[in-house]
């Protein structure tokens, strides 16, 4: 059993999460290219160039398949493997993430979310980020400024850009449609970059897929709440155990 995700940001913020899923699966980990410790010498990042890489990656460690986890803008390359090459995934784990599965409101709200980006970039003040629900910023300041550090590392496109990016990729319905593998669409309650609505629309569009929400925490589950989160994965889809 193979367990590989995609991380957008350092790989010591999945730290909390790793050990729990090790007891099961071998448990396998990269940061696109520009994030934590990945270089980007090719120009910039786009989730088709995410999405070779990753299948470049399976090739490379000679995985003939796999569960995919994919978390926020990891959400893009995980579904493009899963349409491109459907014999090499076993399940998918959507979490945080519309994934490039485009409804008219998620396509309205996202459109939005780009305009809030590039007239107002969020400022990374101590104690608070976007990504955190305000449960974690009010009781754990320590755990934010660790979050905020560790998100410092690597050198990824602005955020604008990689918005920008990821609106240009939606994937059409009719070939999501014949998405046979389970999928997992995991949201936090409070995330305020990806709606909670939004998960339940996505997993609406696939043909074999549930919902799990957990509860007070916003856009990074796997670091304000890692054992609800590793729970909420193991529970669904219903075959990936």
């Amino acid at each position: 059993m193979y367990w590989l995700s995609p991380r957008y940001r350092l790989h010591d913020e999945r730290a909390r999460e790793l050990p729990l899923f090790a007891h099961t699966y071998r448990t396998i980990t990269w940061d696109q290219r520009g994030f934590g410790r990945s270089t980007n010498r090719g120009g910039p990042t786009h989730p088709a160039l995410a999405t070779s890489d990753l299948k470049a990656l399976l090739d490379e460690l000679e995985i003939p398949r796999a569960h995919l986890v994919g978390q926020s803008m990891d959400g893009w390359p995980v579904v493009g493997l899963a349409l491109a090459s459907p014999e090499r995934v076993q399940s998918l784990v959507l979490a945080d993430t519309c994934a490039g599965i485009y409804t008219a409101e998620i396509e309205q709200g996202f459109t939005h979310l780009v305009q809030q980006v590039e007239t107002s970039p969020p400022k990374m003040l101590l104690g608070h980020h976007p990504a955190l629900g305000v449960p974690l910023t009010q009781c754990n300041t320590v755990w934010v400024y660790l979050y905020q550090q560790l998100s410092s590392f690597g050198e990824p496109p602005a955020v604008s850009a990689m918005y920008k990016a990821l609106q240009q990729v939606s994937y059409p319905h009719e070939a999501l449609k014949k998405l046979i593998c389970p999928v997992l669409c995991l949201d936090g309650s409070e995330d305020p970059m990806n709606l909670p609505a939004w998960s339940r629309q996505v997993a609406a569009v696939l043909p074999n897929a549930r919902v799990v929400e957990i509860p007070a925490v916003g856009h990074s589950p796997y670091f304000e709440d890692a054992q609800n989160d590793v729970e909420g994965v193991s529970r669904g889809p219903q075959s990936v155990v």
